[in-house]
Parts: C-alpha cells; structure tokens; sequence
C-alpha cells in the first residue's frame, strides 16, 4: 500500500505512516479477541458429528481405506454410521461403546451388518453400500496434527480425545432433514449417546464440531429446491 504520493512508501526511516499504522492496530485487536464462532476441542470427549445428505454417510465410498485406528480416536459402535439410514433413531451397529475409529463398509439394507473383505470384494460397480466417510480422514488427521504439537510442546495438551459419527440419511432433501422432521432427531440421539458414555468413563464431553454435506440430494428436485 502508498499512503499520499504513489511513490512514497508507507514506511519510512521517521516511523511508521499513519495507514500502517492502524493496519497494524486493527489486527493487534483481532488478535487479543476470543472466538466465539468456533469451539475448542477442549473437553475429555470431542463430538465431530457429519449430518446431510448420501455424502455424509459415504455411499459408494467403498472399499474403504482407513481400516485401521492411526491414533486413539473413537467412534459409538463398530461403525461411524448407525444399523440404518431409515429410522427417526439413530441406533449405534453393535454394542454402545466407544470403539477404535476405523471406515467400515456396510449394505445399503444391511440393518446395520458390517461386511468383510470378501462381501465388499464382490461388490458391483456402483452398488450403493456405504463406506469410508470424511469423518475418518478429517479426524486422522486432525488428531495427528495435535498429537506432534502436543509432542513439540512436552506438555498435556490436547489430551482429549476424539469422537466421530455420520448421521446423515441418503436420498432425503434438504428440507426432509430439517429441524421439524424425524431425521433431525438423530444428530440429537448420537450426542445424548455421546455424552452418556463419557460420563460413564468420567470425562467431560462437547461437540466440537457438526460437519454439514448436502447438494447431491437436491439436485434432481424432486419435490424439493433444486436451485443451487
């Protein structure tokens, strides 16, 4: 930036020009405030919950990759997704626990049955199971990026841990998942869960962030906004 004459530069050997100046001051105080937009992963359990449409839950995102747990995150059950996609409830696959965070690949109508290497292998192009979601790799590597940190800094930081859960139902629009309608009540359902089981292993929990994905089940319009 020039402040007055376009070749005089805003610094100068007499000090700092008056623009500089209160650049520097406006981002000295954007730097002193706190965000309030976003939450820290402070708490013993961090919910990271996707809700929206097919994406969110990934179909056709099989085989998946991320099969075993890189770092000490969990999940509810033995998948990030619930037994189906159909229900009000969001009913976690197998036992209610915290489980090592692993992509899983399960049938479309599997009541919330897990397939194995061989099931998946014999899969047809374009079968509509559900497999690994963004909610693996986002967590790997979020709780990567804390773990050197925290090794860097030789300190406790970071020291709670992660929880990932897919939420979402395929096929349903934007207004069919909305507040008001039953498939709202399953991110509610996975954080009660959540925090339920925290409780049980005597941490605190919050939900540290609510990933949203949407658009493919709009654009055909059937019934629903189809504007983009």
């Amino acid at each position: 930036l020039k402040a007055g004459n376009a070749d005089q530069p805003i610094s100068t050997s007499r000090g700092t020009s008056p623009p500089a100046a209160a650049a520097q001051a406006v981002s000295a105080e954007l730097a002193a405030m706190t965000n309030h937009t976003a939450a820290r992963p402070a708490w013993d359990f961090n919910h990271v919950i996707a809700y929206g449409q097919s994406l969110s839950t990934g179909w056709e995102g099989w085989p998946a990759l991320s099969v075993t747990q890189r770092h000490d995150s969990l999940m509810i059950g033995n998948s990030v997704r619930g037994v189906g996609e159909a229900t009000r409830e969001f009913l976690p696959v197998g036992e209610v626990a915290f489980r090592p965070l692993v992509a899983t690949t399960m049938g479309n109508a599997s009541a919330g049955t897990v397939l194995d290497d061989a099931a998946v292998a014999v899969l047809a192009r374009g079968a509509a199971a559900l497999g690994e979601t963004v909610l693996e790799g986002a967590l790997d590597y979020w709780r990567g990026r804390q773990m050197a940190l925290r090794t860097a800094r030789d300190d406790g930081s970071f020291a709670g841990r992660l929880v990932a859960t897919a939420c979402g139902v395929g096929g349903r629009s934007i207004e069919q998942l909305s507040l008001g309608t039953g498939a709202f009540n399953r991110p509610r359902m996975a954080a009660e869960l959540g925090r339920q089981l925290a409780a049980a292993e005597g941490g605190n929990y919050g939900i540290t962030a609510l990933l949203w994905l949407q658009g493919e089940g709009n654009s055909i319009g059937n019934g629903c906004t189809s504007d983009r």
